[in-house]
């Protein structure tokens, strides 16, 4: 009778080795399938910005009219962060959220005044002049 229950539980212990090997096996296929989609994802991502570059490149090879007395008259406020927007053969100048709030709290404003000037939230205000003041 010993005999015959030491037989059934080798056999479950050598059952249960083999589901846990094939478990393994299992995982470590899905983890190189997952690699290899992260792989592919990547590269299409690199690809992207290949071709966004390309644009870039191309872009900034043909000559364009600037309207350099809105630039001066943005740059001259103290605002550092500036982008440009084509319209036609000219520029548009803006400035960004960021520039306009660090430019405001420079002159003294608080954020709940800066908030209301620029409508954007208040929290959004108080963690760009964090994150500035930690810069």
């Amino acid at each position: 009778m010993t005999s015959f229950l030491l037989l059934i539980s080798f056999m479950i212990h050598i059952i249960t080795l083999i589901v846990l090997f094939q478990l393994y096996q299992s995982y470590k296929n899905s983890e190189q399938a997952q690699s290899k989609q992260l792989q592919s994802l990547f590269e299409t991502y690199l690809e992207e910005i290949k071709q966004e570059n390309e644009k870039l490149q191309s872009f900034v090879r043909t000559p364009k009219k600037i309207s350099e007395t809105k630039i001066d008259e943005k740059i001259k406020t103290g605002d550092t962060a500036v982008s440009l927007r084509s319209n036609d053969d000219a520029y548009e100048v803006e400035t960004s959220l960021e520039a306009q709030i660090l430019a405001l709290a420079e002159r003294g404003f608080d954020v709940d005044q800066i908030a209301k000037k620029l409508q954007c939230g208040k929290t959004e205000a108080e963690l760009i002049l964090k994150f500035h003041k930690n810069n």
